[in-house]
């Protein structure tokens, strides 16, 4: 029989998870790519800058092809496919602009910060979320704490902002490349696994950081790869995972990423990783999908779920978190039917900081089980 759990949230998380730290949605990617061209030539990183360069030619010369075909080319689904279809040569300057671009925005931005008031008499917090007082609150009985924000939020949908029940559980299901999560956890000391199988990855040094053990109770299982993974041998051989993105390059690198295509390859560790997130799906009581549009070209998402709920009798709720709920409810009524029926799907319009706050609305984590103790009070994130 299959198991069964009342508690088990899977977050699955796309590119508006991460738009808080500056990073491009797939509507915007192509303007990012633009300016990281120029940004990069002038911090002398001529390869990735040659990278990026090969892109934007091949989206000048496809112009013709959308005079015939309706194809954006400002839409790098799109432009992408259209690469993977015509010229798999693209594939490595595919991969390096996008991780040039992720690192370009992330070093023009602002590191975002939450600040809230704390209450004494509140369960024990993540020592990371206490370290920073700015000064004493109203009361001799409060203080006011900045955080980093990706810590504050990775608290609360892991439930560490309130007192955590014995039966409660979270996984990770991500299809971003980006190190936010990675790094939110070293911040808030929880060990994690990336889902790889035992002899198929071997761990950089500088990966020390991440205490990445296969035995974690939190899976982090990223779909479409990361920065920080790279085939130092070529692919067949054994994945290698670094700290950071910077790192990688500097040794030589190419970052295993899978482009947003219609045509995805997966083999080597990511097959583990994709059977993990089957085997976290089919544990679900809830599937909270954060910041994921369910982009056409993406049929994968689509027979991810369907092969996971097969053997699924936990699951009580799939729940969108979206600001824009209009697109996403067409394309959940496209994926599910009846969004009523049971197990419902729920459409929660708002950002990943807004559902990540206060109360206990339908709106807000504590909808999905995740509440945040009262003795924090008045949340402001600084972006």
């Amino acid at each position: 029989m299959a198991e069964i759990n009342n508690d088990h949230n899977v977050y699955i998380l796309g590119a508006g998870f991460s738009a808080a730290r500056g990073l491009p949605l797939i509507s915007d990617f192509m303007f990012a790519l633009r300016d990281a061209h120029q940004w990069l030539a002038a911090e002398n990183r001529r390869s990735e800058a040659d990278s990026v360069e090969q892109v934007l030619k091949f989206r000048l010369h496809s112009t013709p092809t959308a005079y015939r075909v309706q194809i954006d080319l400002e839409n790098i689904e799109d432009l992408f496919s259209l690469a993977a279809a015509a010229d798999d040569s693209l594939t490595q300057h595919i991969r390096i602009a996008i991780a040039a671009t992720l690192d370009y925005r992330q070093a023009i931005t602002a590191i975002p910060k939450t600040r809230f008031n704390l209450e004494m008499g509140g369960p024990p917090l993540p020592k990371c979320l206490k370290e920073n007082v700015i000064h004493a609150g109203a009361t001799p009985s409060a203080s006011q704490i900045e955080v980093l924000t990706y810590d504050f939020l990775l608290a609360g949908l892991l439930g560490d902002l309130d007192a955590k029940l014995p039966c409660q559980g979270n996984s990770i299901v991500s299809f971003n490349y980006d190190l936010l999560v990675e790094n939110a956890l070293v911040s808030l000391k929880v060990p994690f696994s990336y889902g790889f199988g035992n002899r198929t990855v071997v761990e950089d040094p500088t990966a020390e950081t991440f205490q990445l053990r296969p035995d974690a109770k939190i899976e982090l299982l990223k779909l479409h790869g990361s920065t920080n993974w790279a085939y130092p041998g070529g692919r067949g051989g054994k994945l290698r995972i670094f700290d950071s993105y910077e790192r990688l390059h500097t040794a030589g690198y190419i970052p295993e990423l899978v482009p947003p295509t219609w045509r995805k390859s997966f083999d080597g560790p990511l097959t583990h990783v994709w059977r993990r997130a089957l085997e976290q799906i089919s544990r679900a009581t809830r599937l909270v999908v954060i910041g994921f549009s369910m982009p056409p070209t993406d049929l994968h998402f689509k027979y991810l779920l369907a092969a996971g709920l097969r053997e699924n009798i936990s699951l009580r709720e799939i729940v969108f978190v979206n600001p824009d709920c209009q697109s996403v409810e067409v394309r959940a009524r496209a994926l599910f039917g009846d969004l009523d029926r049971r197990p419902r799907a729920r459409l929660v319009q708002t950002d990943t900081k807004n559902f990540v706050g206060q109360g206990e609305l339908p709106t807000t984590v504590a909808s999905v089980g995740r509440t945040i103790h009262r003795s924090i009070q008045q949340v402001f994130h600084s972006y």
